[in-house]
């Protein structure tokens, strides 16, 4: 009875021999860039998704309202331009626009000291187990006393 030994592959980037290479990039995992989450192909950021599938997930995320405007006349990218501006992530404590963030993860500027100070004890009560809301009610609290 004679052994089969695994067949292995030579990753053309590094050299070395591998059990498999990426079916995306042909290198071994090692040598290739991490995957998208979504479509497995090469992505180069932190983020799990390729730009592709992140920009393919703003769509589908904003579709309807997208519908709604280029209804309304509004060309694809002026639309996109109008909802990007309406998500727009707003300070709690001065109401200013936060540049380059969005609604659903930011809550404080850092534009003036009291909104830096809320955001220093927002943090803080999450860090002392606090829920986000009660750290947020007692962030607005201390800001409202002084």
């Amino acid at each position: 009875m004679a052994l089969s030994l695994p067949e292995l592959e030579v990753c053309p980037e590094c050299g070395n021999f591998c059990d498999a290479l990426n079916e995306h990039t042909g290198w071994c995992y090692q040598c290739s860039p991490p995957n998208c989450d979504k479509c497995g192909g090469p992505r180069t950021s932190d983020h799990k998704t390729c730009i592709s599938c992140q920009r393919e997930a703003w769509v589908i995320r904003n579709a309807d309202r997208l519908e709604e405007l280029i209804a309304q006349g509004l060309d694809y990218s002026n639309a996109k331009s109008k909802i990007v501006s309406e998500n727009r992530a707003i300070c709690v404590v001065c109401s200013s626009e936060i540049p380059g963030k969005h609604k659903q993860n930011t809550l404080f500027c850092k534009k003036n000291k009291e909104c830096r100070k809320a955001r220093k004890r927002y943090i803080r009560g999450l860090g002392n187990g606090k829920s986000k809301v009660e750290s947020l009610e007692e962030a607005l609290r201390e800001v409202a006393h002084h």
